[in-house]
């Protein structure tokens, strides 16, 4: 069974169909009076479809009540036919057929149409063969079968058409639902991810602040370290603690980043969802660059008086410099580059994301904008793994301490500059954007509520 539209509809629908049937009924026994018909036969044969369509009204949710209607509505045509016995127009009264079948169609379901059809081929073929003079008249019967196998030709072919035409329009609505579903979906979906990105923002801002903190105390407890003795001392366990655990808070968050932009490229964001994720990483991008880096060069200044001091020994014995610890050193700075690539390829995917975006907007600034953002942040990434491979060099004393030094200011000042070019490119076109969005929602909120012409149109344009 096929519905043809939704409950409130439907209900539309068949209070329509009641209301014709209704109307229908007085038909038949108005029209006997013009026909030699017998108008109490009439009578009695409308008030027998009156009680059929008023039990329909009053059992509108039982599944017979659409058998019972088709049944009233058929049950009409034929009565009317009858009526018309022997008058001229009792040819013409067969239309009435075609019209009250494609009226049962509007309930929106095969059976009762299949049902409706069926019945008229049976009137059609069965009072042929024992009352013609109800349906054709009192012709020839050889002429009377072969005009009602015609009727019940075009009967059936007409049922066949509004089953075929339902079936269709169910599954049209059926897939309309389910798109409808899926956006539901789509957008519930999209709703949790930025409720993720939101949450996930704030808490590398959280952790930032602490990494501040941390940093700071460190910094001043190595300038404090370097009044007294020419080799600081990188051994302040606690500070180690906090550090690797600001380390740590932010790969975590870096790892709740990836997960949301993995969401992100699930599904469809919008240009101006994309490019605003983007615009948002790559600003945190160039606030966590721009401690790192600072950190980073206070960690290598020690690592660099280490490798001095240790060049006073031989080289088996220069990992046990006294008080200096350039594992640890060069850990920490090679964490810092992890983290910074880390956040480089996450800048890279979003970025492909939002280039993919503006690709399907054809907003060619949004979309050269996007590539370049790439292209710098692999730069970045690949940046920070050569500071990986420097400070791995200057671990195993492949180059000099000053060699380190400035192997190691080349790669974060590119890094620097990197990310800055990056948000540069990112964070105004995506305030231009927004502006532009909110420009077109006071626009559409003025609109006007009636429709203007000629100079009142033009007025209002020049106004908005």
């Amino acid at each position: 069974m096929y519905f043809l539209a939704e409950p409130d509809h439907d209900q539309r629908i068949r209070a329509l169909i009641h209301g014709v049937s209704l109307l229908l009924l007085p038909t038949a026994p108005l029209a006997s009076l013009i026909t030699t018909a017998d108008p109490r036969l009439a009578l009695i044969g409308a008030v027998a479809l009156g009680l059929l369509t008023i039990y329909c009204l009053r059992s509108r949710h039982s599944f017979l009540s659409e058998y019972i209607l088709a049944t009233a509505l058929v049950g009409q045509a034929i009565l009317l036919v009858a009526v018309f016995a022997g008058h001229p127009w009792q040819l013409d009264m067969h239309m009435v057929f075609f019209v009250l079948l494609a009226i049962v169609a509007l309930l929106g379901r095969t059976g009762p149409l299949i049902w409706a059809g069926s019945m008229m081929v049976l009137h059609h073929v069965g009072l042929t063969l024992m009352f013609p003079a109800v349906v054709f008249g009192g012709e020839d019967l050889a002429i009377n079968l072969l005009r009602s196998g015609l009727h019940a030709g075009v009967i059936l072919l007409e049922t066949t058409v509004l089953v075929c035409a339902l079936q269709t329009h169910s599954q049209t609505l059926e897939q309309v639902d389910l798109e409808a579903r899926r956006a539901d979906d789509r957008a519930k979906r999209a709703a949790e991810a930025e409720a993720d990105a939101t949450a996930t923002r704030g808490r590398t801002a959280l952790i930032l602040q602490g990494f501040q903190r941390t940093f700071d105390q460190v910094s001043r407890r190595r300038r404090g370290s370097r009044q007294d003795t020419a080799a600081p001392s990188a051994r302040d366990d606690a500070l180690s603690r906090e550090f690797d655990e600001m380390i740590a808070s932010l790969r975590d968050t870096l790892e709740d980043t990836r997960g949301v932009i993995g969401s992100f490229s699930a599904e469809g964001l919008g240009l101006p969802q994309a490019l605003s994720e983007l615009a948002r990483l790559t600003d945190l991008q160039d606030n966590v660059v721009s401690e790192m880096t600072v950190a980073a060069r206070e960690i290598a200044q020690d690592l660099a008086i280490c490798m001095a001091e240790a060049e006073k020994y031989a080289p088996r014995e220069r990992r046990k410099v006294p008080r200096c610890n350039m594992q640890e050193n060069a850990r920490q700075i090679r964490d810092i580059a992890e983290v910074i690539q880390d956040i480089a390829l996450l800048a890279d995917l979003l970025a492909l994301i939002t280039e993919a975006e503006a690709t399907e907007a054809q907003n060619a600034t949004v979309t050269e904008a996007a590539a370049a953002a790439r292209t710098l942040s692999r730069q970045t990434a690949d940046s920070a793994l050569d500071i990986q491979h420097v400070i791995e060099a200057a671990s195993r004393f492949a180059i000099s301490a000053p060699e380190m030094k400035d192997k190691l200011d080349r790669a974060l000042d590119a890094i620097g500059q990197q990310t800055r070019d990056v948000r540069s490119l990112t964070v105004p076109l995506r305030d231009a954007l927004e502006q532009r969005m909110m420009r077109e929602q006071q626009r559409a909120a003025q609109m006007p509520d009636v429709f203007l012409e000629g100079e009142a149109l033009d007025d209002w344009l020049r106004s908005a």
